[in-house]
């Protein structure tokens, strides 16, 4: 997942080979990331390396710009990312400029977007959003959202709450159509317009941890609850085992997804 090379000269640096490219600030949905593909179940996993030229130059301490070229079939393909990222307010924020080529099963178009990110904390509450807007080639233009924020308890109980908006979902079953399926198995987003994911986890003790999460689609009102057991077996050695239950009715997004379950050991080292 990572080999490259890099080269750093005062505020500038290179990196040439398979890296991880991640943007975005929020936990479910990213907008703004149309580089990777996150697991609706398991958003925090490992993202993959991409091979990409990655170009910064950092300036006045806290901003920097950002180059991010991913190589295509042909020149005309490839995908290109600029980001400005600074520092406002007490807020954590970039925007960036992005173009790719999208493909869905058997057909492909070039896309344009735009799109913003902040993080940090408003009255004792960590508050995140970003947003993109999407020019495309032959299909539609639309835009997609996410504000979230969290909060996290003296006793540890960590709580938080994310809600989605995707302009290309509908508003109910009867507008699901076999694109709308395609196209979120293989670029994400959400068969309904509004998604709402709320959770929380708590550490029972330094070994064990508990988290139960709900993806809520606002409008066909299917459901899934992800409960989620950590089990720090040893130093550098964790044993995760996760679910996946959803409810809803026939044609619904979350009611045609079937039950599953994931039993994971990760070795550090």
């Amino acid at each position: 997942d990572n080999a490259y090379v890099s080269f750093t000269a005062g505020g500038l640096d290179l990196r040439l080979g398979r890296q991880p490219i991640s943007y975005g600030t929020a936990y479910l949905y990213n907008p703004t990331d149309l580089v990777n593909l996150k697991q609706t179940f398991d958003p925090t996993y490992e993202k993959p390396g991409v091979d990409a030229l990655r170009i910064q130059y950092f300036y006045r301490g806290s901003g920097n710009v950002e180059l991010v070229a991913i190589p295509g079939e042909e020149l005309e393909n490839w995908d290109l990312a600029v980001r400005i990222r600074e520092r406002l307010f007490h807020f954590d924020t970039s925007a960036l400029f992005v173009i790719k080529r999208d493909t869905l099963a058997f057909s492909a178009e070039n896309r344009r977007a735009v799109g913003w990110t902040f993080v940090g904390s408003l009255l004792g509450l960590g508050v995140w959003g970003e947003g993109a807007y999407n020019w495309m080639e032959s299909t539609r233009d639309f835009s997609s959202y996410v504000l979230g924020l969290d909060y996290t308890l003296n006793s540890g109980l960590y709580l938080m709450c994310e809600y989605y908006r995707d302009e290309l979902g509908g508003t109910g079953i009867e507008e699901y159509d076999l694109f709308d399926w395609m196209r979120i198995m293989q670029q994400g987003g959400s068969l309904g317009r509004d998604r709402l994911f709320i959770g929380g986890n708590y550490p029972f003790t330094s070994l064990w941890k508990g988290a139960l999460f709900s993806i809520i689609n606002l409008n066909d009102h299917s459901f899934a609850l992800n409960p989620w057991v950590y089990w720090y077996f040893r130093e550098n050695v964790e044993i995760d085992i996760t679910a996946s239950l959803p409810w809803g009715d026939e044609a619904s997004e979350f009611g045609e997804i079937p039950r599953a379950g994931l039993f994971r050991v990760r070795v550090y080292f």
